[in-house]
Parts: structure tokens; C-alpha cells; sequence
């Protein structure tokens, strides 16, 4: 089980790696995310953390490392058994074109039966995931092309991460 997102950007590939692995970057291009706190420049082995619109926390840990080309990272709650796999990735359009792919595996229905998990996937989570990662996608398209941050109310409420949690 997998959901992704791509995005065609009017940036070079160097410029969107430099965007996607900058201090801070997700609280410019991110329409959830309310903070991005890290202590270390991302690279591989390292962990931040970010808190979204609606005060949940998320670690991440960075596992897989391409310079240029992309960058695999596990994503959970501090305290939660579940890690789910994100891959995102970047493929060279043109001098200044490039797309952004951010896939995820998610990792919160383990616990279920192998035949439960997948109607779950389908029927509860498959939707609201695509949504949240189009938004993300879009973000940083926007941040990056303009230079200017993304503005939450331009976007919709995510029920996961945005302003209200209905979860």
C-alpha cells in the first residue's frame, strides 16, 4: 500500500534540492505544518521533528540519502509503534524544470489483518493521504516559484493535520 505525489516544478533540479533540504523549509512550504525543529542540517542519520496546524507532533529520521536526487525518511509520533516509510524524490525536467515525487507507506494499519488493512486503506485512509500529500506538493511548488510562503487559509483543511483533528 502506497500513495504519491507528483509535482512538475519551474525550478531547476539544484534549486529544488536546495529548497527541499534547507533549515526550516517545511514551515515556509508546508500549508500544515506549524513548526519544523531540527538541531542538525538534514543529511543522513538525522532526526527533526514537526508540529502541524493542530498540535500533533511528528519525528522523522532520515534513512536513505541521495544528494541531488532525493531522500527516504521514517515518520511517526515520538512515542507510537508505528513508523511509515516516505520516499521523495527528484527528476531533472530541463535547465528550469524539475518534479518533486513524495510517496508514503503508510505504516499505522500493521496491527489489522493483511485483508482488513487493505479495505481500511481503501475506504478510510487512501483519500484523506493523497489529499494531504497533494497539498504538500503544491506547497512547495508555490514557495519555491514565488519565494513567498504558503498561506494555510489557501488551502483546505486537512481532518489529519490541519487546524481542526477529527481523527
Amino acid at each position: 500500500m502506497k500513495v504519491n505525489s507528483t509535482r512538475v516544478l519551474e525550478v531547476s533540479a539544484p534549486r529544488l534540492w536546495e529548497g527541499i533540504t534547507g533549515n526550516g523549509h517545511l514551515e515556509a512550504a508546508h500549508p500544515y505544518v506549524h513548526h519544523h525543529l531540527h538541531e542538525e542540517k538534514m543529511c543522513l542519520g538525522a532526526k527533526d521533528t514537526i508540529i502541524y496546524a493542530n498540535g500533533l507532533t511528528f519525528e522523522r529520521e532520515f534513512i536513505a540519502w541521495e544528494k541531488g536526487v532525493g531522500y527516504d525518511l521514517r515518520i511517526g509520533r515520538p512515542q507510537g509503534k508505528s513508523r511509515s516509510l516516505v520516499e521523495w524524490r527528484i527528476q531533472s525536467l530541463g535547465p528550469d524544470k524539475s518534479s518533486l515525487s513524495i510517496t508514503v507507506y503508510p505504516d499505522f494499519l500493521k496491527m489489522w489483518p493483511r485483508w482488513l488493512r487493505w479495505i481500511i486503506f481503501r475506504i478510510k485512509a487512501r483519500k484523506p493521504l493523497k489529499t494531504y500529500l497533494d497539498a504538500v506538493t503544491s506547497g512547495i511548488k508555490h514557495w519555491l516559484e514565488t519565494g513567498t510562503p504558503v498561506r494555510r487559509s489557501d488551502f483546505p483543511n486537512h481532518p489529519w493535520f490541519g487546524d481542526t483533528q477529527t481523527y
